[in-house]
């Protein structure tokens, strides 16, 4: 891929992290077009098949990639960022296993945007502190935090 750019981070087991800030300079194209050239040259030089997501930082696009199925790209806008967030399950969220979603969904929070609707301190009980700290930063990032902090 570094005939797109020279930012390539491998990321184990089978997906690699592209930075194309410098491609879409280079090649004067969209970011969505620039992702589906990456993918284009993929599939041609080495019959990779490949999804892609487009976010504008690396935590919505790991969250994207649990919506791309292969040959897909699942672009995030900046300005739609909670509209899409929201009816996201919470097993999507970093740190939130099959025990903390079980315990999630026994308080009837069963997406992204329920949980942002609770208030942090709610949150905290709710799930335990490393989980309720990535709920907490997911939510910030992403400016999905809809209720004001304890």
């Amino acid at each position: 891929m570094s005939g797109v750019t020279p930012h390539v981070q491998a990321v184990p087991p089978n997906a690699v992290q592209l930075d194309l800030t410098s491609a879409l300079r280079y090649f004067d194209l969209s970011p969505y077009d620039t992702v589906q050239m990456a993918m284009m040259r993929l599939k041609g030089l080495y019959g990779i098949d490949s999804s892609a997501e487009l976010a504008g930082n690396r935590m919505l696009a790991a969250r994207a990639s649990y919506a791309s199925a292969l040959g897909e790209t699942t672009w995030v806008p900046a300005e739609g960022v909670a509209d899409w967030l929201y009816p996201r399950p919470v097993t999507t969220l970093p740190g939130i296993g099959r025990a903390a979603a079980e315990t999630l969904h026994r308080y009837g929070l069963h997406t992204i945007g329920q949980i942002a609707d609770r208030r942090r301190s709610r949150r905290a009980i709710l799930a335990s502190a490393g989980v309720s700290a990535h709920l907490d930063v997911t939510l910030r990032w992403s400016g999905t935090e809809s209720t004001p902090p304890d």
